[in-house]
């Protein structure tokens, strides 16, 4: 496949990838097989200051459910929605960043290319691209609008979903593609047609 390819996946003989993560979808899967995704490279690249995201999105559930709510998209009414997070839901979070926290963590950290002027406010997403594009490496994205920024700039991009996929195909992981599947919809990472 094409490191150029937009939504496939380079992955099979690169040495490297680099990850987005702002809250990291693709660490916090349980059942997702992040073992054989790190073990397929010698590094998964992890921005710096996507760590901090995690820490901080780790402070704020920290603090109690009643003040936690989440901003999602209706895309009835194409509008931004607030819900407030129930107490299991609360409780699931914090046990998912706790674990997207301990993940991250075995990735290698990577700080930003110098950039000379104003600090960027959405750092973590910005410093995902400019590593990708510094150091030649695809970026590993769940974020279809991180992935088309990327793409615009020549970067190759592609989801967990292709990365999977392309690790089974060339035998460094088990086919678990039904399992992924099924993980991945009910996270919404991955929206498939209604049969």
């Amino acid at each position: 496949m094409s490191p150029a390819h937009r939504g496939g996946v380079p992955a099979c003989g690169l040495a490297e990838i680099c990850q987005n993560v702002a809250l990291p979808n693709e660490l916090g899967y349980p059942d997702l097989p992040i073992g054989h995704i790190r073990a397929a490279f010698s590094a998964v690249r992890l921005a710096r200051p996507a760590l901090v995201d995690i820490d901080n999105a780790h402070s704020d559930l920290a603090r109690a459910p009643g003040f936690s709510y989440s901003i999602g998209y209706d895309p009835v009414t194409h509008a931004l929605i607030r819900t407030e997070i129930s107490l299991a839901e609360h409780q699931r979070l914090h046990q998912r960043i706790l674990a997207m926290e301990a993940a991250a963590r075995k990735l290698t950290l990577t700080d930003p290319p110098p950039n000379p002027g104003t600090p960027d406010p959405h750092q973590a997403w910005a410093t995902a691209i400019s590593i990708a594009n510094a150091r030649n490496l695809p970026l590993w994205s769940d974020d279809f609008a991180l992935r088309s920024i990327a793409a615009d700039q020549g970067i190759p991009t592609f989801g967990t979903y292709a990365l999977l996929a392309a690790l089974t195909q060339a035998g460094l992981m088990p086919d678990t593609k039904q399992e992924d599947t099924q993980t991945l919809t009910e996270a919404q990472v991955v929206v498939l047609p209604e049969p």
